[in-house]
């Protein structure tokens, strides 16, 4: 009896000793026993948003009673119909501190909610901000100082063959000295036509390819390389051309200098984002000359997987970057967002998308960028694209998702649904070319804009090439 008695009297004292830690713990107020027993969650107050013209910010304030400092807090921003509340929606993807307006949120209301999470993780009570508005478009929904004009349709009959090569996969167009080069994205023989677009009286009258330059794939360069050519300018007396290489297929998206015999002179180094974050099918597609001639822009059609989502319907959250290149160092020196625009409807199919095809600077810092949807059929918008004092420069940023930034401003110039009843067929096809062509005898520009048939590959497509009367004000 006495051992048990010994042994009882060890475990109390034992339960004692552990007793009086943990309240040297709690009395003593440091750090460690807060963390063991008192972390409360962070909280968030004086929540609230700040309205600009083309975009909201979220404003809070985070507090922890243990000072820990704030981790990646998570935002979310509502839509409704009054100051009260009435008819609220959670908008898809809007989870950012800034969010841009979209046409769905005209004469809408905003609330802006924030979970505040601490470094470790742990996470205090959402907290949302009174419904701020009405939301007004103005600055978007003003008319453009440039306008598009349509002109003419011709239609190059499928299938033609010349010279050995079937005339097809039209997807990027340049206009030089009364040629237009139209590059063919056709991996298996990858080449450029050199081609005459004969203008008459605003019509286009015919087209004639001249003459094809095909890359010599035995060239150490083009035979490392997967050559899925996109887009195509002509600049100092070489072309410039991008590629979107086969992300499925390990082969890293390019942009390169050839001469116009097609033989390799030398590449562009591109941010390793491009390479570790792009999707299959949706990297280089767009090239641009700047108009001062020092560099060139290239866009990607589809967000990287770290920026962004594909495009999705009403709303979406799917940021593009548009880089500049500079022409002597062959380096990328500034990039901007643009934000691709939601599917025009909703989306039924897995094969439905929208995406930046090209763009054209056609004053510096001022584009027009081809977005170009499919949906059961091609749905083609254009929109003037400007970067301002405020654009955020984001070049060398791996991951968009979690910062803030000013995007480029955009507006819209063209809606393919305007001329379909003039198309042949009653539609537009898979545009994916712009180009300035020669001027019209008023002294406007043209742009024409070019269709990739793909070859015929997914049903009867056309070989579209669209005349444009480009008017400024």
């Amino acid at each position: 009896m006495e051992k048990i008695n010994q042994i009882k009297m060890k475990e109390n004292r034992g339960l004692l000793t552990l007793l009086g830690v943990l309240i040297l713990l709690i009395g003593c107020g440091g750090k460690n026993g807060n963390d063991l027993l008192l972390n409360t969650p962070p909280t968030a107050s004086a929540v609230a948003i700040k309205m600009g013209k083309i975009a909201a910010e979220g404003d809070y304030i985070f507090s922890d009673k243990e000072n820990d400092t704030e981790g990646n807090s998570l935002f979310q921003w509502y839509r409704a119909g009054d100051e009260n509340g009435a008819n609220v929606v959670k908008i898809t993807n809007a989870t950012q501190k800034i969010y841009t307006y979209t046409t769905e949120d005209k004469d809408k209301y905003l609330s802006f909610e924030v979970i505040p999470v601490q470094k470790d993780g742990k996470k205090g009570t959402a907290v949302k901000s009174q419904f701020i508005g009405k939301v007004t478009l103005a600055d978007k929904e003003k008319a453009s100082n440039i306008k598009l004009k349509f002109l003419d349709e011709y239609v190059y009959p499928a299938n033609q063959i010349f010279r050995g090569t079937k005339i097809g996969g039209l997807s990027g167009i340049d206009y030089k000295d009364g040629t237009y080069y139209i590059v063919t994205d056709d991996f298996k023989k990858p080449r450029y036509y050199k081609v005459k677009i004969n203008i008459e009286n605003q019509k286009i009258r015919n087209v004639s390819f001249i003459e094809v330059v095909v890359f010599d794939k035995e060239q150490e360069y083009y035979a490392v390389n997967f050559l899925d050519l996109e887009s195509i300018v002509f600049q100092n007396g070489n072309l410039i051309i991008a590629s979107e290489g086969s992300i499925y297929g390990d082969k890293k998206p390019n942009i390169f200098i050839a001469t116009t015999q097609g033989d390799f002179v030398s590449e562009y180094t591109i941010p390793n984002y491009f390479v570790k974050q792009a999707r299959h099918n949706g990297i280089f597609e767009s090239l641009t000359k700047s108009v001062t001639n020092q560099g060139v822009w290239c866009a990607n059609e589809l967000p990287l997987k770290s920026d962004g989502i594909e495009p999705e319907y009403p709303t979406t959250h799917s940021p593009l970057r548009f880089t500049y290149y500079d022409t002597n160092t062959k380096q990328a020196t500034k990039e901007f967002v643009y934000e691709l625009s939601p599917l025009p409807l909703p989306k039924k199919t897995g094969n439905d998308m929208n995406g930046v095809s090209d763009i054209l600077e056609y004053q510096e810092d001022e584009f027009l960028v081809i977005e170009r949807a499919f949906q059961g059929k091609n749905i083609v918008k254009i929109f003037k694209a400007t970067i301002k004092e405020n654009t955020t420069n984001l070049l060398g940023v791996n991951d968009l998702k979690t910062i803030d930034y000013v995007p480029m401003q955009k507006e819209l110039v063209f809606d393919s649904e305007t001329i379909e009843k003039e198309l042949k067929n009653n539609k537009i096809d898979n545009i994916e070319g712009i180009t300035f062509g020669e001027n019209l005898p008023n002294g406007n520009k043209t742009i024409i804009l070019i269709s990739d048939d793909n070859f015929q590959k997914f049903g009867l497509q056309s070989n579209q090439f669209l005349l444009f009367e480009l008017i400024e004000s």
